[in-house]
């Protein structure tokens, strides 16, 4: 066989070889009918009445948003096939139960959105495996804050949202075991007594934001939690009545803005808005991906 003739035989070879991995790689990769992925390792499927996720999932999704359908109850086993998940979004599906090792699997877990769901209580250590969780929204839920020492325990996360969750009461110590907390936002609630819990947070200066929330510290501040004011930027419309023990009642009938995934703030502090700048494509993805049929 001549030069040219060897030259076509490996053209061709190496042809088959290519048609080879892509036949491969097309079985490989399987996207739910109802669903619509992007690559490989990005999915969304909204407004699709499923009550589960479809098992056709590749094993290395990454981004996945599940809006609007009907997963009602998060087992420990729920993402036992989709390890690699980094962001997910599993807004308004009525979700009434997580059970404490449902994001176990999750290594990689940096944002999470439960916003829109009926959860009432989540268990404490729920997101103890979570090393790498930054953002948690849990707007627009039932909470309930009872008097155990913590609400929830994870040394990673930064931001924190619970508006319009109807917390009327903050346990002393609800925060204790959110040291690193930079962002909490408590707006849309019916707060009537605030007592010491954010004095946990002192130390990383947090943004607080309680905006129309009915607000009462208490007439007896110790100068200890008067000082940890002054560090603690807190939003609100008034300022002088809420760290003398009054009422802050404002904007109290106004209906709670609709809320979108964009709100994750990133102007925390430098450092962290290049943790939390990393969400912001998806989120903003997540917005418009409610409109897909």
């Amino acid at each position: 066989m001549d030069v040219s003739g060897r030259l076509v035989t490996t053209v061709m070879a190496a042809l088959i070889l290519f048609l080879a991995s892509l036949v491969v790689a097309t079985q490989a990769f399987q996207c739910p009918m109802s669903c619509r992925c992007f690559t490989y390792n990005q999915a969304a499927c909204n407004n699709t009445a499923l009550s589960e996720l479809p098992q056709e999932f590749d094993a290395n999704l990454t981004h996945l948003i599940f809006n609007y359908n009907h997963l009602t109850l998060l087992r420990n086993s729920t993402f036992e096939k989709t390890p690699w998940i980094s962001e997910l979004y599993l807004e308004g599906n009525g979700i009434r139960h997580i059970e404490p090792d449902t994001f176990r699997h999750l290594q990689n877990l940096s944002t999470l959105s439960l916003l829109d769901n009926n959860i009432s209580n989540i268990h404490p250590d729920t997101f103890m495996y979570n090393t790498k969780l930054k953002v948690l929204i849990l707007k627009g839920n039932y909470l309930h804050l009872t008097n155990r020492t913590t609400f929830l325990n994870s040394n990673s996360l930064l931001e924190l949202v619970l508006s319009s969750c109807y917390i009327d009461y903050l346990p002393n110590e609800a925060f204790r075991g959110l040291p690193n907390l930079l962002s909490l936002k408590l707006d849309f609630n019916k707060i009537h007594w605030w007592a010491a819990a954010t004095e946990p947070l002192s130390g990383a200066t947090p943004r607080i934001l309680i905006r129309t929330s009915r607000v009462r510290i208490g007439d007896r501040m110790s100068q200890r939690r008067v000082e940890m004011r002054k560090r603690v930027s807190v939003e609100l419309e008034e300022v002088e009545p809420h760290l003398r023990g009054g009422r802050v009642e404002t904007h109290l009938g106004e209906k709670p803005p609709s809320v979108l995934p964009t709100e994750i703030r990133t102007s925390i502090s430098p450092s962290s808005a290049v943790e939390l700048n990393k969400t912001s494509a998806l989120a903003n993805y997540a917005t418009e991906a409610g409109n897909f049929e």
